[in-house]
């Protein structure tokens, strides 16, 4: 799944809350707007934070990502199903 441009909540482990601390409100969470990934993580926004600010949160630092979002099809092919 792409989360870039997604608003994501995210839990982290041990070694993101040690990196995260004064960031993370409550200290096992995180809510971020994804800008963008690479092979070293995700580089979220931070609204919260300072007025706002982005951050490198490393794959290894979180353990759960979630994201509200509907489910779709693709183009072309139907949901399985009675048709009329």
């Amino acid at each position: 799944m792409n989360l870039i441009g997604k608003t994501v909540r995210f839990r982290l482990d041990e070694y993101g809350r040690a990196a995260l601390s004064g960031i993370a409100e409550d200290g096992e969470f995180v809510n971020g707007l994804v800008q963008d990934e690479d092979e070293i993580g995700l580089w979220i926004y931070l609204p919260e934070y300072q007025g706002g600010a982005t951050a490198l949160l490393r794959w290894e630092y979180f353990s759960t990502a979630l994201v509200d979002s509907a489910p779709g099809f693709p183009a072309g092919k139907l949901p399985a199903g009675f048709q009329k």
